[in-house]
């Protein structure tokens, strides 16, 4: 589809321009936090411990 405007959250889009062929509320679920960019990043958190590693050592070196 080649979308020209917005598209409400749920819709799906078909055709050039693009129209909504059906448009749903979204599913909520509640009780469930689904914020996953929220979520820590494990790998992010050991690539830093590895720099502090890497920096005390280098540190240790130089003396």
């Amino acid at each position: 589809s080649v979308v020209i405007n917005d598209v409400p959250e749920g819709a799906t889009v078909v055709g050039v321009p693009g129209r909504v062929v059906v448009a749903r509320a979204p599913k909520r679920v509640s009780g469930i936090d689904l914020d996953h960019n929220k979520l820590p990043d494990p790998v992010i958190e050991v690539l830093h411990r590895l720099e502090k590693r890497i920096e005390d050592l280098e540190r240790k070196v130089g003396q």
